[in-house]
């Protein structure tokens, strides 16, 4: 408040009346530092540690487990995907090459490889149960 009081005299504001300080001013700012501390905390959601830390540890077991049998999952399917599909997943999705650098360096149409990789995306989509 002290603070608040301080910045509004710097910048030219009268808050006298008269001789006296206007307790106006002071209830108005003590009422809005109030209420904006009292915004901050409804913010907040305040959690146990000790909750947080075993919550975190089972469900990173949890997932691990559950992405390294996805993982399997994927690789069967992109096996057993017709050779070029799974060549241009591969390159894509496993090398990080955009469409566009392979398109070039392979002279196969942008869109050819487009829909391809679209095609192969949404047929892992359909084929894999995602949780």
């Amino acid at each position: 408040m002290y603070l608040k009081v301080h910045t509004l005299i710097n910048s030219g504001t009268d808050i006298s009346y008269g001789e006296d300080i206007n307790h106006f001013y002071i209830y108005r700012i003590l009422r809005s530092l109030f209420i904006d501390l009292c915004r901050k905390e409804a913010k907040i959601t305040k959690v146990n540690i000790e909750y947080l830390e075993k919550f975190v540890e089972e469900e990173e077991i949890k997932e691990y487990k559950d992405i390294e049998g996805k993982m399997k999952q994927l690789d069967t399917l992109v096996d057993k995907l017709y050779w070029y599909d799974a060549k241009v997943w591969r390159l894509i999705a496993e090398e990080k090459m955009s469409i566009a650098q392979l398109s070039k360096e392979s002279g196969i149409s942008y869109y050819s490889l487009y829909n391809t990789y679209k095609n192969v995306k949404s047929l892992i989509k359909n084929s894999i149960q995602w949780d």
